[in-house]
């Protein structure tokens, strides 16, 4: 695979919101978490799964382009 398809895959792979919420709200419910610690990781679920589209789509963007010079 090229190197520009790899890391579109790599970083659709690293997020993992949904699934991070959860597990939060798990912790929080029985107390492993405080509040402000909630808060900050929530806050950072939410800036990574922004973040990695905008990644993504940068990424896919250059692959494509690669591949149609390649063509």
């Amino acid at each position: 695979m090229p190197i520009s398809e790899v890391l579109a895959l790599g970083f659709l792979m690293d997020c993992k919101g949904l699934v991070e919420l959860i597990v939060l709200n798990n912790g929080k419910d029985r107390k492993v978490l405080n509040d402000q610690t909630f808060a900050i990781m929530v806050l950072v679920a939410l800036f990574t799964t922004f973040i990695t589209t905008l990644v993504v789509m940068a990424v896919y963007k250059q692959a494509k382009k690669s591949k149609q010079n390649w063509l």
